[in-house]
């Protein structure tokens, strides 16, 4: 009977095979991410372009400029005319305003067309909301009509009118 054998084992073989399967492993996981890099750096310089150029303080100006230019043209302009405008109005409407912005700038007055292209941002905006919602600003609880006989003949004229028989 022979006993368990007590002679030393070679693994330099099976270290030798290891070694080469962890570095063709790891060699083809860096060349795999070395091609993504390539791929990945032209959208990450895309990335940076866009991004500078909508955080550049003159476009922050027009966004917030046109964002507080549709509040002003709602509740300077209401919205019972909008609800009657077709799609053509809204056209000739952009197209007015922004005749208003290439006038002033052909002119040489840039606060004016500044102010215009503004206005014609604003517009779109208005139009935009119109085509969403069917309207210009959802009211709900308000009648554009009450609204409109208030403007035009006052609250109190309006409120006998709810009185009379």
């Amino acid at each position: 009977m022979s006993g368990p054998n007590t002679a030393p084992l070679d693994l330099s073989a099976f270290d030798e095979a290891f070694t080469r399967l962890y570095l063709d492993g790891h060699n083809k996981l860096a060349d795999r991410l070395d091609a993504l890099q390539t791929q990945i750096a032209p959208l990450l310089a895309e990335l940076a372009r866009l991004q500078a150029m909508i955080n550049s303080p003159i476009t922050l100006e027009y966004l917030r400029g046109t964002a507080n230019e549709i509040v002003h043209q709602v509740e300077r302009w209401g919205t019972v005319h909008d609800r009657a405008k077709e799609p053509q109005d809204w056209f000739w409407l952009v197209g007015y305003l922004a005749g208003k912005a290439l006038a002033a700038h052909l002119a040489g007055n840039t606060e004016k067309a500044l102010h215009h292209t503004i206005s014609t941002g604003a517009a779109l905006g208005n139009w935009h909301a119109h085509i969403r919602l069917g309207t210009s600003e959802m009211q709900p609880g308000s009648s554009d009509l009450q609204q409109f006989l208030e403007s035009a003949f006052g609250a109190d004229a309006v409120a006998k009118l709810g009185d009379a028989p």
